[in-house]
Formats: structure tokens, sequence, C-alpha cells
């Protein structure tokens, strides 16, 4: 449940599932993070979910709830190892899924 202007609202997560990939291809250096911008295909608010694959990587991927702008929403990424990771434009970083307000 939602809070907005003191009123309480019901929102409702879809089960539409969509997969996350990257604008372009990128280098995340070692021990730094990274606001990535991402290609989303709808939805106004949304909520990102990184995927398994990036542990696979040494990557951390934050959860995130966004608002959609232009089909471009962004997903934050940790890179906690040493070594400089290239993620490419292809590879899959998260799952999205539509939050509806009721």
């Amino acid at each position: 449940m939602l809070v907005n202007d003191g009123l309480p609202t019901i929102a409702l997560i879809s089960s539409n599932i969509g997969l996350v990939r990257s604008l372009k291809t990128t280098t995340l250096n070692g021990r730094h993070h990274v606001d990535l911008p991402v290609r989303i295909d709808n939805g106004k608010i949304i909520l990102l979910e990184p995927s398994p694959i990036l542990a696979k990587n040494s990557i951390l991927g934050a959860k995130c709830l966004d608002k959609v702008e232009n089909g471009k929403s962004v997903l934050r990424l940790l890179n906690p190892t040493k070594k400089d990771i290239q993620i490419s434009k292809t590879k899959i970083l998260a799952t999205v899924n539509d939050i509806k307000n009721q």
C-alpha cells in the first residue's frame, strides 16, 4: 500500500515480466558503482529486480522502484572486485514488473 497525500493507495505488481538490457556496452570499473541507463518497453512505474546472472559475474545489483521516462530507466550496479568488468548491451541485467495504482 502506498500513501499519497495522506490517503492510502493500493498498488498491484503485474505478473507481466520483461527483461532489462543496457542501452550500450559499458565497462564497470573495479570497486565502483554505476547508475546504468537501461531501456524499458512499457510501463510508467516499474520494479527492477537484478538477474541472478549478475552474481555469477561478480556484479551486485540493487532492486529499484523507478518511473520510466522516454522508454528509459536506471539500474544501479556495483563491482566489488578490483578488476574492470565489461557489461554487454545484450546481457540480461534484470527483470521488470509493472506497478499499477488501483
